[in-house]
């Protein structure tokens, strides 16, 4: 077992987490430096990456602006974008943004049978996140990022179906804080410790259907409703630990604690990150 640590230990090399090309760009107001970043990950815990991730990043202004495309959604039809960018950057500050923009409606999803396709053709889903951040690089080992966003999303369309017809409307937005602390242990292992807490969330539904009860009767209902949420159904809180192995595989693997509002309790759910930089 100690050799096992051991030998695990010395593929794990040493990082300058202050340098442009070495540092951690998520959750702070930096941009990439490489000029390709390909990365995948699992059970993402941002939002616009649903499920699964296969991102593909260029960096055409290198530590200034970069632009990012979800293969994995693209490959099922969906539309998966953002730009990340860094305003202004010293020593001891920096801020930027990022936008992004997410589309999905049903023709395009192959793997859906057709006739299912042509049912569910006028729904579509769409979402926008605005994020602001600020990076404070204390030191060697400390470093702290605020990070202010806003994040919108609507799905709307109707569904006729052989005893069904539904028309809705649901819409979502949210203004959020995001404090982020990373720990550097070492100069081989990145602790960051975060939260995403909702200072507004605001959901607006509006559904309306009918249904045939039997010949001739036909019952229905229309619904329209604004909900806003409190802080304790939405936030969320993030701890990961990134490392590098060998000379250009990047690993992070990320504990997700967030509110669980059917039960109103607190889930955990872990995702795993991999990504490599080409320069």
């Amino acid at each position: 077992m100690t050799t096992l640590a051991m030998t695990t230990l010395a593929c794990v090399h040493p990082r300058d987490f202050r340098s442009p090309v070495e540092r951690v760009t998520e959750h702070s107001a930096y941009t990439e430096h490489a000029r390709v970043r390909l990365s995948t990950d699992l059970l993402a815990s941002e939002p616009q990456q649903l499920i699964a991730n296969l991102g593909l990043t260029a960096t055409p202004v290198r530590s200034r602006l970069s632009f990012s495309l979800n293969l994995a959604h693209a490959t099922f039809g969906i539309l998966s974008v953002r730009s990340k960018f860094t305003f202004y950057e010293s020593r001891w500050y920096a801020i930027g943004g990022l936008v992004g923009f997410s589309y999905l409606n049903p023709q395009t999803l192959w793997v859906l049978p057709k006739t299912l396709r042509q049912e569910l053709g006028t729904f579509n889903l769409a979402s926008a996140p605005i994020e602001l951040w600020q990076s404070f690089p204390i030191n060697h080992w400390f470093g702290l990022h605020l990070g202010m966003s806003y994040r919108s999303a609507a799905l709307w369309g109707s569904y006729n179906g052989d005893a069904l017809i539904a028309d809705t409307n649901m819409a979502q937005r949210a203004f959020s804080f995001h404090p982020y602390f990373d720990f550097f242990v070492a100069q081989r292992i990145a602790l960051r410790f975060g939260a995403r807490l909702p200072a507004f969330a605001q959901f607006v539904e509006a559904t309306e259907a009918t249904a045939e009860v039997e010949p001739g009767l036909i019952v229905g209902f229309r619904s329209v409703e604004w909900v806003r949420r409190p802080l304790s159904q939405t936030m969320q809180f993030d701890v990961s630990a990134e490392t590098r192995f060998g000379r250009n595989t990047h690993l992070r693997l990320t504990m997700n604690i967030w509110a669980f509002r059917p039960l109103d309790k607190l889930a955990v759910t872990p995702s795993l990150s991999l990504y490599w930089r080409f320069q």
